[in-house]
């Protein structure tokens, strides 16, 4: 990635009912960050008009923007809800030019053998265009409806620490064995490699476990910490 600042465009995955499909929000300028909020009307048309907005809005970010970001949520109480890494898959294939992240995945949400698999699998189709975000989960709500189980955030924060190094040993290694407190994986393969693995971005705060993590593990940091935090 090329070493000027760098501009990102974070898209919700779904759409809401809005009389405007797209909706600027706000220019975070000490962030470099553009944050747009992608709605789109319900009903018999709904879908044509997703379809063409969203198209219309990739035309526009490409060549302006560095990347685009997916968020990673199952559903909204008012509007419908994409899959984050299926829609990225999607999205990134109309935009060869731009790199695609997640902002962040729930680590919770999907096994890390098969998250180092669909990450790796973009990076690959991609040619090198994929950003990993992910971190330790916080949706409650979420988890809770779709299964999951909840647990608290030391533990969380646990299962993040397997979930980063079986991903990471997934995408250089030839073959995975890895016995963690929380997940484990016996020989796993994962072919094809890339030259250049995805990015690791880790979200998340906190300094007795998460900071620590962060600077043992990710390439970037995602933080909403702001002014004298940072410096």
């Amino acid at each position: 990635m090329s070493p000027h600042m760098q501009f990102g465009w974070v898209l919700p995955p779904g759409h809401t009912p809005a009389k405007d499909f797209l909706i600027p929000n706000r220019h975070d300028e000490w962030t470099g960050w553009m944050k747009w909020m992608a709605a789109g009307p319900q009903g018999a048309d709904g879908r044509a008009r997703w379809d063409a907005g969203i198209r219309r809005a990739l035309n526009t970010i490409t060549g302006q923007w560095d990347s685009a970001w997916m968020t990673d949520h199952f559903f909204w109480p008012d509007g419908d809800c994409l899959e984050a890494l299926t829609t990225l898959a999607f999205y990134a294939a109309l935009t060869p030019s731009l790199n695609w992240g997640t902002m962040v995945l729930g680590q919770g949400y999907r096994n890390p053998a098969l998250t180092a698999k669909m990450a790796s699998t973009i990076q690959y189709l991609t040619n090198g265009r994929m950003i990993l975000g992910i971190g330790a989960g916080w949706k409650k709500d979420e988890y809770e409806a779709y299964g999951y189980p909840f647990p608290a955030p030391g533990q969380r924060i646990g299962e993040l620490e397997d979930a980063v190094q079986i991903i990471k040993s997934l995408w250089t290694q030839p073959s995975t064995t890895y016995s963690g407190k929380h997940y484990s994986v016996a020989n796993a393969i994962n072919q094809p490699q890339t030259p250049k693995p995805p990015v690791l971005m880790i979200g998340g705060g906190g300094e007795q476990k998460m900071l620590p993590l962060i600077a043992r593990h990710a390439d970037w940091w995602n933080t909403g910490a702001q002014g004298d935090v940072l410096t």
